[in-house]
């Protein structure tokens, strides 16, 4: 799947704590990165594990474990704690060793963060959830890769199942490994046309390039007064984002977005 030029964020404006979030972004370029447990469906990061390996292939697994979190520990010591865990698991009862590694990779994959934005700012149902009815916004954000690194996001997956991982074959590639736990959901969630940027350095707050928010959407719904206050919000950037009104199609289920004059 291509890169679309421009991605989305659906921002409600219902109360005081949402209008920190929108300001955090229109006026301090400020993205926040959620941790995974944020997510609003239960269902995410909660990939099939799979343990399929010899003792050897075991052992090569916690080997790289301690490699990666013990850097502390000299060469002999790595390999002597990995062959006595992975002689330990392959005689402790079946699905014990998958237990502790299914644990693990819960810890772990919290030390990331996502930010997650649409590629559609038509959607009646994102406008619905995330945009408080239509009362909200939705900002444009360019994937030009000159501004930002938006350019990296990556598209979510969408199906039936669970992915399933076999981490003895992809411990090589934690990072990639967790990335499948990231973008992957389920398809009853394809209407989002989700893309997630992942930061393998953590949550929070981080800071973009005022150049990359380039849009205001404004919802068909939102008051004058709320737009006065965005208005107020803009005027400080440099450069301006365009501002934009979402309307209701007179004639079909959808919304028709037209710029506002300057």
């Amino acid at each position: 799947m291509s890169m679309p030029t421009k991605l989305y964020k659906y921002r409600s404006l219902a109360d005081d704590m949402q209008w920190q979030y929108a300001r955090n972004i229109i006026v301090d370029n400020e993205f926040y990165f959620c941790r995974p447990t944020e997510f609003n469906d239960p269902f995410e990061c909660r990939p099939m594990f799979r343990v399929e390996g010899t003792v050897d292939e075991i052992a090569l697994y916690f080997y790289k474990l301690l490699s990666r979190n013990r850097p502390e520990l000299d060469e002999q010591s790595r390999r002597s704690m990995a062959a006595t865990k992975a002689s330990q698991m392959a005689a402790d009862p079946p699905g014990q060793l998958q237990a502790f590694i299914e644990r693990f990779h819960e810890t772990q994959i919290n030390n990331y963060g996502v930010l997650s934005l649409s590629a559609d700012p038509e959607n009646i149902l994102m406008w619905a959830h995330y945009a408080n009815n239509h009362r909200g916004i939705c900002l444009e954000f360019s994937t030009d890769k000159a501004l930002d690194n938006l350019c990296y996001a990556e598209p979510v997956t969408y199906q039936d199942e669970f992915p399933t991982i076999n981490v003895l074959t992809a411990g090589d590639d934690p990072p990639q490994m967790m990335r499948t736990m990231l973008i992957t959901k389920s398809k009853l969630w394809k209407y989002e046309q989700e893309w997630r940027l992942v930061d393998l350095d953590g949550h929070g707050p981080k800071q973009f390039n005022p150049g990359t928010l380039t849009g205001i959407i404004v919802g068909a719904k939102c008051s004058e007064e709320s737009l006065g206050r965005l208005v107020t919000m803009a005027n400080g950037r440099s450069p301006k984002p365009a501002f934009y009104s979402a309307a209701l199609s007179n004639n079909a289920f959808k919304v028709v977005i037209s710029k506002n004059p300057d």
